[in-house]
């Protein structure tokens, strides 16, 4: 999955509050019928926040592969820091609602709203997203 995110009130520590925009790849793994796991990469390339990078590791459950619209969720946890953003000791947990659209059987456009909050406090943002799906046939699937 690659991903465009964009975290619409990030605190920096210089105490503005600005938007960020990060470009992701995304790897899903499925572990049965709805249930997959997430692992995932993002980096900021707009907001003045270079450097700034995040990377969550979770779970997800998904309306069944097959269908022309899908529905999922992601609970995920990992790690963010850097380019200036007060991420609040860098333990990041990350909770995503998506919808799917698939034009083929192996491609799968995606729009996402989540909600990124750091433990330590500092970062807490919602999150927009859009996201483009290819399913690879791996293990005889």
């Amino acid at each position: 999955v690659t991903s465009l995110q964009h975290h619409t009130r990030v605190a920096r520590a210089d105490g503005r509050t600005l938007p960020l925009d990060t470009i992701g790849l995304e790897l899903n793994r499925s572990l049965g019928r709805h249930l997959y796991l997430s692992g995932q990469a993002h980096s900021a390339y707009t907001g003045a926040a270079g450097g700034y990078s995040i990377g969550l590791l979770g779970l997800g459950l998904a309306t069944t592969d097959g269908a022309a619209w899908r529905l999922g969720g992601e609970l995920l946890a990992g790690a963010a820091g850097g380019g200036g953003v007060r991420s609040g000791g860098g333990a990041v947990g990350q909770a995503k609602l998506w919808a799917g659209w698939s034009p083929t059987p192996t491609q799968e456009l995606r729009l996402s709203a989540a909600g990124m909050r750091s433990s330590g406090g500092g970062l807490s943002t919602p999150v927009l997203g859009l996201a483009w799906s290819h399913r690879f046939g791996i293990g005889g699937r």
